[in-house]
């Protein structure tokens, strides 16, 4: 997963699975959920971001044989997600496996370019 994430490009800032596939209790029906972190310079509706982040999806789904959800976040707004308090990244914080690029600690001290 995180070497197939490395032809993402321009380059994620982080990918990182959340929900049953962190934890370790997926099964064969399971998502894998993912979020991506674009870089800041990267609109989410950038083609050449969106052409390679699906084939990712294409390629990952493929070797695991599930499906795979993404959420598709900048890297500008993350800190303030983690922090935000939702349900979603309470458990991001909690449960994420960074599979590719930075940590998630170091996602929640970026300050908004």
């Amino acid at each position: 997963m995180g070497r197939a994430a490395s032809k993402i490009r321009p380059a994620p800032v982080s990918v990182i699975t959340f929900g049953s596939f962190a934890r370790g209790d997926s099964d064969i029906d399971s998502d894998i959920d993912v979020i991506i972190v674009r870089p800041p310079s990267i609109d989410a509706d950038d083609d050449r971001w969106t052409r390679t982040v699906e084939r990712w999806r294409t390629i990952v789904s493929r070797v695991a044989g599930n499906t795979v959800e993404i959420l598709d976040v900048g890297a500008n707004a993350v800190a303030a997600k983690l922090s935000g308090g939702t349900q979603l990244w309470r458990d991001i914080h909690r449960d994420g496996q960074v599979v590719f690029g930075e940590r998630l600690e170091a996602l929640a001290d970026r300050v908004d370019a």
